[in-house]
């Protein structure tokens, strides 16, 4: 983005700008404070991992807090005690077993247990076990995935314990469709980004160069041609946005 600025400077082209946003993996942190700003712009591009196409539509999120309360004791005797991880397994097997409906443009609905921990002895049933959850939601399936995690902890709204489980609701973004131009390929992503959070823009789009296949994986990596296939394709953008 960058390297497309500058050529767009050097061909004579103003009206545009470059915005540095931290946090975007760990909350989109920099972006919620540039929301709050009074900057308005009719267009905006965010690079992301796209093989530099255009992104129609992209999925949602969901984050939980999830705790499990079991009552400890000597696994030599596990019928007087309740394993925190005999309740979290039923959870993630409910869950899992759970159809949230086939988006015609997203597709399936997906899902991931993070931080879990559990640090009993290996020779006490777990007391209490602690987890994230993590959807990746769609237009058919985001409030059919609130209301599953409500009823699973009787109020999503606030904490509340329900059966050894409690659910703390941590946020998220819907899914939305985003700009996409004619002459240049796009398609649908199941990862998330700031965009959603930048309200200050009329009209987002998504592309960049990379691929998410390889994102957050020791062999991560952007190839140089990418990188230049990327440098045009932002010229381009911002030809047929403003300038036709």
């Amino acid at each position: 983005l960058y390297t497309a600025c500058k050529k767009l400077e050097a061909s004579g082209c103003t009206g545009f700008g470059l915005l540095l946003l931290s946090g975007e993996e760990t909350g989109s942190w920099g972006a919620k404070a540039f929301a709050k700003t009074g900057f308005r712009a009719p267009y905006l591009i965010v690079g992301e991992p796209t093989e530099n196409r255009m992104v129609s539509a992209a999925k949602g999120t969901l984050s939980y807090q999830l705790r499990f309360t079991g009552e400890p004791f000597h696994s030599g005797y596990p019928q007087y005690g309740v394993s925190a991880l005999d309740l979290f397994n039923d959870f993630y097997n409910r869950l899992k077993a759970t159809d949230f409906g086939l988006d015609p443009a997203l597709g399936d609905t997906t899902w991931n247990v993070g931080q879990l921990e559990s640090a009993n002895p290996q020779n006490i049933l777990s007391g209490e076990l602690t987890c994230r959850l993590y959807f990746r939601t769609t237009f058919v399936s985001h409030p059919a995935v609130q209301a599953w995690m409500a009823a699973a902890g009787h109020d999503a709204g606030t904490p509340h314990r329900t059966g050894g489980l409690t659910v703390t609701p941590r946020g998220g973004d819907l899914p939305a469709r985003y700009l996409t131009l004619d002459g240049i390929p796009s398609g649908p992503v199941a990862f998330g980004s700031d965009a959603p959070h930048l309200t200050n823009f009329t009209h987002k789009a998504i592309c960049g160069p990379g691929s998410i296949r390889v994102a957050h994986r020791p062999d991560e990596h952007v190839l140089t041609g990418e990188l230049e296939t990327a440098v045009s394709r932002y010229v381009e953008m911002f030809r047929k946005l403003v300038l036709q």
